[in-house]
């Protein structure tokens, strides 16, 4: 009941064109002394294996991508990170996808048609979003080698890839 709760108040309200007027994730930057340390919630791969979200990323500068199968605005982030993936393998950027509030057999079936170019991990109970008080998709958070949250937006604009670069370059 709760997942189909939250999954409609997304819904309605969560999923938007990224820089329209309609989204509330105002692009917002921490200097490193004051970012927050990304939330250490369980997330499932898509075998079923549970990993530690901040296991996943200690030592790494990440681009985190919160998204679902439903978000139309997510689609149009998705090749955008596909390519700063690619482009930013060689400089040690690691990009997650982390699709929240769906079944994993949803999320298999969405993916088998498509090449999603990043790794992929699943928070169908919404604890990521929740620990951050975000309601709305697509968000992307870039993290830095200590897990804080150096900035966060819905989407991979110039701002965004200002920071991943100034992130990387500490």
């Amino acid at each position: 009941m709760r997942t189909t709760l939250v999954l409609i108040l997304f819904c309605l309200g969560g999923c938007a064109p990224p820089g329209s007027s309609a989204t509330t994730t105002t692009p917002t930057s921490q200097p490193p002394a004051e970012r927050v340390v990304l939330p250490d919630v369980a997330v499932q791969s898509l075998e079923g294996k549970t990993f530690s979200l901040t296991g996943l990323t200690r030592g790494h500068v990440v681009v985190v991508d919160l998204w679902a199968t439903w978000c139309k605005a997510c689609e149009v982030e998705h090749p955008k990170l596909v390519r700063l993936a690619r482009g930013y393998a060689s400089k040690k950027l690691l990009v997650l996808g982390i699709d929240v509030g769906e079944e994993r057999e949803v999320v298999e079936s969405y993916l088998g048609r498509r090449d999603f170019g990043y790794p992929v991990f699943l928070d169908p109970d919404f604890a990521l979003p929740d620990a951050l008080g975000e309601k709305e998709l697509p968000l992307l958070l870039v993290v830095d080698t200590n897990g804080g949250i150096a900035h966060r937006s819905d989407e991979l604009d110039e701002r965004t890839l200002a920071v991943v670069r100034r992130v990387l370059a500490e």
